[in-house]
């Protein structure tokens, strides 16, 4: 029988919405990991200065916060760690780190944490498909949003049929684009996580 990936392994969460750290939690359930989870940055610094912390997995934004010095002490201190945010840049000393959007497929935390740990940075295979990740993520944002903007516009707006009909048929349009870019991240996502070691 198999060890389990992460056995043994320390990884701190700093995530400030129970749910996702919910599903964090669960994701690696069965990695034989040991996480320790916070809400605060505040608290966040004072548990990265333990030892044998083996990883880390950061939101940036923390309740009108930012991860920044805690991204600095992890680099100090030499411990790997990823920011899983839904922002789709960061700056400072969190800019150079793996960034994976939310929500992440199954199995890509873990991926990804495992390639921290083992320093290979994911991999020089999984590196340009995570970011090709987020891009694609952040336009099916982008086209997301557009269609929440249209279909509020018919509804509040006293627009002409012919108007109607053209927003109709946009927001159509932009569904369709939708799906592609969503089926898009789905293969993405499929693709990291068979990079994963069995």
């Amino acid at each position: 029988m198999q060890r389990p990936s992460l056995e043994g392994r320390s990884i701190l969460v700093v995530e400030d919405e129970p749910l996702i750290v919910m599903d964090i939690t669960q994701a690696f359930e069965a990695t034989g990991a040991a996480l320790t989870t916070t809400n605060t940055l505040k608290h966040a610094l004072i548990l990265v200065e333990h030892d044998g912390l083996s990883g880390a997995i950061l939101d940036h934004a923390l309740g009108g916060e930012n991860s920044s010095l805690l991204c600095a002490r992890l680099k100090e201190r030499g411990i790997p760690f990823m920011i899983y945010s839904g922002y789709s840049t960061v700056e400072g000393p969190c800019k150079d780190a793996l960034h994976i959007s939310k929500p992440a497929a199954d199995g890509a935390l873990v991926s990804a944490m495992e390639g921290l740990i083992r320093g290979d940075a994911i991999s020089t295979v999984a590196s340009p498909l995570l970011a090709e990740h987020q891009r694609v993520s952040d336009e099916y944002r982008v086209v997301e949003n557009a269609i929440h903007g249209l279909r509020k516009l018919i509804v509040t707006s006293d627009a002409e049929v012919f108007d109607r009909a053209a927003m109709e048929a946009d927001i159509v349009a932009r569904t369709t684009d939708l799906m592609l870019l969503r089926q898009r991240m789905i293969e993405l996502e499929r693709t990291v996580v068979s990079l994963r070691p069995s």
